[in-house]
């Protein structure tokens, strides 16, 4: 990588420096985090992008050595990714204008990653982006040098989803914009924090990671898991409830919900759902034709209520 910025070394490549411009309008952060600064041509065309768009913006980039350049609303701290907690204390983040938006280009190697997309998870907000790069590094190398990196970029996103994919979601619209994966951040990670975005975008470099903000998982949980218990029993209680109609779904869910993928970031918990409300659905169509169908229908109108209820209890925190 031989293009610099200004004369200073800035390792990007084209499609990357493209997509992290419509990013960067998109977004319109406040404040930018990169994690690895190298010799700070990246934060220095970050600073300068902001700035022509107009975006009173500042950035702190963190480097295990901290280039010596000084660039105008840039501040360069010295610190360790996997120790982010000493370096970004919690008075700093909590008074750090919004939107935020994270870099991760620090040294690719798989417990680095990982520690830092579990660090920001705690700070980043709705809509909000962390880019994890380099995400190709496995394609690029040998096994024995991607055995050092115990995985590299890729490898952690995959374990940080495992975990947190119900609050994630992965954002191809930048990834595969000029064809898929036609980036240095392949198939890393889509979207950024939930409670936070986060987008990993299949870049080359550049794995867009944006959060969707816990509202997926709390919205459908709170949405299924009530009538979905109610169904469970009335599909074990009541015989006419047990029929191939309703089995089958049943059966699909059981197999779905515990899956896990290694060879794709995916969700096949959502892939169970359609199953789910068809089980549902079917089960409490049924159980309307029996004699109990008042009790039923009393107990359905208390999960409905209590639905309703919990969704406009999060509306005050939906609007901020």
């Amino acid at each position: 990588m031989r293009y610099s910025y200004k004369g200073v070394p800035t390792c990007k490549t084209p499609f990357d420096l493209a997509l992290y411009q419509m990013l960067l309008w998109q977004q319109k952060p406040r404040t930018l985090i990169e994690i690895g600064s190298k010799w700070g041509g990246s934060a220095l065309w970050f600073a300068d992008v902001l700035r022509s768009f107009g975006v009173d913006s500042e950035i702190h980039s963190v480097d295990i050595t901290p280039p010596s350049i000084s660039v105008p609303g840039v501040t360069f701290h010295r610190g360790d990714g996997r120790d982010l907690a000493t370096t970004l204390p919690a008075n700093l983040m909590e008074s750090l204008p919004r939107p935020i938006m994270v870099v991760e280009d620090a040294d690719h190697h798989c417990e680095t990653v990982l520690a830092v997309l579990r660090f920001f998870d705690h700070w980043l907000a709705t809509g909000e982006y962390i880019v994890v790069e380099d995400g190709i590094v496995d394609d690029l190398y040998d096994a024995q040098y991607v055995a050092k990196l115990m995985g590299g970029p890729r490898r952690a996103i995959e374990l940080f989803l495992r975990d947190r994919g119900q609050h994630y979601e992965i954002d191809t619209s930048l990834c595969d914009y000029f064809g898929t994966n036609v980036t240095w951040n392949v198939n890393d990670v889509k979207y950024a924090a939930m409670p936070h975005h986060i987008d990993f975008f299949d870049w080359c470099w550049v794995a867009g990671l944006t959060s969707v903000a816990g509202l997926l998982p709390i919205t459908i949980g709170q949405m299924t898991a009530g009538g979905a218990l109610v169904a469970l029993l009335l599909y074990v209680a009541v015989r006419r409830c047990r029929y191939f109609g309703n089995t089958a779904p049943l059966v699909m869910v059981l197999l779905l919900f515990p899956l896990v993928t290694t060879q794709t970031v995916s969700k096949p918990w959502l892939w169970a759902l359609p199953f789910l409300f068809t089980f549902v659905g079917g089960v409490f169509a049924d159980a309307l034709e029996t004699r109990q169908r008042k009790l039923f229908l009393g107990l359905s109108g208390a999960i409905l209520l209590t639905q309703a209820m919990l969704c406009l209890a999060l509306l005050p925190e939906i609007a901020r």
